[in-house]
């Protein structure tokens, strides 16, 4: 399930970026 562990980064590193 690599793309779990992928999406969960992403999303993380999003929500730092973009603080909504």
């Amino acid at each position: 399930m690599i793309y779990i562990v992928f999406v969960c980064i992403f999303a993380f590193i999003i929500s730092h970026h973009y603080p909504s």
